[in-house]
């Protein structure tokens, strides 16, 4: 995600916010009001005061909207929210996480915009926008393991195979045929193999639950160390040292998605 698209979006959000504010509707339906009972309330008042008045006010109404920077880190929020909104999650635990996550996305925007213009921006350049990469991929991993803390299918798999395993190794033993023991052999084998897959999706959504406690604490301290950096007027060594935790902790989190989405494939087929 780059950080011009996400300016971008946030401009339209932010212009969005600034027609559709309350009092862009009461100047607008003022305006209509004014122009239809009073057209010409003074001799010398045209027949087009009214809508040049309205038009002046709404451009002051959305050049304030547009240029206040409290308005903007609060349209920006509400954004990431609608985006990344945490009530999809229905596990209390990684809801909890991600809740945490646009909380520290909400801090450091504070944060760079309470700072000298261009001080930190300069120094981060694009990877502002790979914050929002990260965020996205915060959120992918809370989706994947409430998906899987959610599969009643899966979890009954994991028990069903365990008792398989044991009634079939049992009824191993006591057979006599020996082509029934080759189907059962058989069995036995493919039901291994589906236990050594359902038991490698846990360890992967065990470590993957450990990573995304990991992954948030880490967002939080990108957002001291950009306090810092801020600080200390963005030192090059320390932004730099900044620039490269931010890079990497989006590709292990992208390389950690990929290897979640095959394994949990492989536990499907």
């Amino acid at each position: 995600m780059s950080q011009n698209n996400l300016e971008e979006r946030a401009w339209w959000a932010l212009l969005s916010y600034a027609l559709l504010r309350w009092e862009s509707g009461v100047v607008i339906a003022t305006t209509i009001l004014l122009a239809y009972f009073y057209p010409r309330p003074f001799v010398w008042w045209p027949a087009w005061g009214w809508m040049l008045l309205g038009a002046v006010t709404e451009v002051l109404i959305v050049w304030t909207s547009l240029t206040d920077a409290q308005t903007g880190q609060q349209v920006v929020a509400d954004m990431l929210h609608e985006r990344y909104n945490p009530s999809r999650i229905h596990t209390k635990e990684y809801r909890r996480q991600m809740e945490r996550a646009l909380t520290y996305r909400r801090r450091i925007d504070e944060t760079i915009q309470a700072n000298p213009a261009g001080v930190l921006r300069d120094h981060l350049g694009d990877k502002l926008g790979e914050l929002e990469t990260w965020l996205d991929s915060i959120y992918r991993l809370a989706q994947r393991l409430d998906r899987y803390a959610r599969d009643t299918l899966i979890q009954e798999d994991r028990a069903a195979v365990r008792a398989d395993l044991r009634e079939l190794q049992t009824n191993l033993r006591h057979e006599q045929s020996p082509d029934v023991r080759a189907e059962i052999e058989q069995t036995i084998a493919q039901k291994k193999t589906q236990q050594e897959t359902l038991e490698k999706l846990q360890d992967t959504m065990d470590k993957a639950a450990y990573q995304l406690e990991t992954t948030v604490s880490a967002l939080g301290t990108v957002y001291s160390q950009i306090q810092l950096v801020g600080a200390r007027k963005a030192e090059g060594g320390r932004a730099e040292r900044l620039r490269q935790d931010i890079t990497d902790q989006v590709n292990g989190l992208q390389d950690l998605l990929a290897t979640m989405d095959e394994v949990y494939r492989s536990s499907r087929q």
